[in-house]
């Protein structure tokens, strides 16, 4: 890239052998500064070589800069119910998973349950083993278990509950900066954000298939804690770790997460210069 500071006019060199002569070309260009990067110039065509009086580009040359993107383009991002209601495979049973994978969101469903624990000494250390205890079947071991449930749960008895989660992304406009063909409600959104949401319902003490609605009550003050976290991203807005009791999670609607992923340093299709970003495509 060459050009003065002062002058709106600025040159870059195409290596040999990167054009044919007769091929239609289109390119778009940027300005440029650290941290902050201007608006994407229309596109502009060209022919490598003569070009007849007569003669137009096709219409492959003149298409717009995003023409992937239909005009009805929507997002067809699920809530937490629409993920709750996902259909299961007819060979799976309600003990599996569900999930819903979009090109701009994901979701999944499941029922949880643990195995129960148990304490042993070594030689004076206390310590826990993978065991189902006298009193549980399916008890996760991190739950404090009020007394009161101790004495009411049998060995056949399995404690369960269901755990829902949604990933929203979106997709960059032209300026790089803002989501394409965003709602009201995703005003200030990035192209590198992730919006999540996860909900857990249906906790209960199961009984060869029928639920034990009497101990309902006495689950509220068991404690169940949830903890998010992210490999190479970060959590720009939500509590990851929420220790919470079961009366709390039956009267919270879903937990909030904004999420913000790395920006890549550069696009695979752009000529990057200090102060200058050029996109050209044939």
């Amino acid at each position: 890239m060459t050009g003065e500071a002062d002058s709106s006019r600025h040159t870059l060199q195409v290596p040999s052998g990167k054009l044919k002569k007769g091929q239609w070309m289109r390119w778009r260009a940027r300005a440029t500064a650290p941290g902050a990067s201007g608006v994407w110039s229309e596109w502009q065509t060209f022919k490598v070589g003569d070009v007849r009086s007569d003669e137009q580009p096709p219409a492959s040359a003149n298409a717009l800069q995003a023409p992937a993107v239909a005009a009805n383009f929507g997002y067809k991002h699920p809530s937490l119910e629409d993920c709750y209601a996902t259909t299961r495979a007819p060979r799976f049973t309600d003990a599996y998973s569900r999930m819903q994978e979009r090109p701009h969101s994901a979701c999944w469903t499941s029922w949880i349950g643990h195995g129960g624990w148990e304490e042993y000494d070594d030689n004076g250390v206390k310590k826990r083993r993978n065991k189902t205890a006298w009193w549980v079947k399916l008890f996760p071991g991190p739950l404090r278990i009020p007394a009161q449930v101790l004495d009411k749960v049998t060995d056949d008895d399995v404690f369960t509950f269901r755990a829902t989660w949604v990933a929203h992304t979106y997709i960059g406009d032209h300026t790089g900066n803002a989501i394409y063909k965003g709602s009201a409600d995703q005003a200030g959104l990035k192209p590198q954000n992730i919006k999540f949401w996860v909900k857990l319902t249906d906790f209960g003490v199961w009984n060869r298939g029928v639920r034990r609605t009497e101990l309902d009550d006495d689950l509220n003050d068991v404690q169940i804690e949830f903890d998010l976290a992210t490999q190479g991203c970060r959590i720009q807005q939500g509590d990851p770790t929420q220790l919470k009791t079961i009366e709390s999670w039956r009267a919270t609607p879903y937990l909030a997460y904004l999420i913000n992923t790395p920006k890549p340093a550069s696009h695979d299709r752009e000529v990057n210069r200090p102060g200058f970003d050029g996109d050209l495509s044939g």
